[in-house]
């Protein structure tokens, strides 16, 4: 049975694969927010343990630039390779 928890997980891991294919740090997602780093941290916790609301969700999603909806999807847990600049 898929729970709340189970869909925390799978949003938690794919905003934290987003972040990184954005070399978006917690710091730099904190600051776009005008939030403190531990309040980021706790809302990875929250979504970790499926008690984040829709609404944070889709904020933090907005400021990352990420679609919220993506993060509901399960084919987004393994991040695409970044590619440096002059990497080909």
């Amino acid at each position: 049975m898929f729970t709340g928890k189970d869909l925390g997980k799978t949003i938690s891991k794919n905003f934290k694969h987003s972040l990184i294919e954005k070399e978006l740090t917690i710091p730099k997602l904190a600051k776009k927010l005008g939030q403190a780093r531990f309040t980021v941290n706790n809302f990875l916790n929250r979504l970790d343990q499926g008690s984040a609301t829709l609404n944070t969700i889709c904020k933090y999603a907005n400021a990352s630039g990420v679609s919220p909806y993506e993060l509901f999807y399960e084919s987004k847990l393994v991040p695409r390779k970044i590619e440096k600049k002059g990497e080909k």
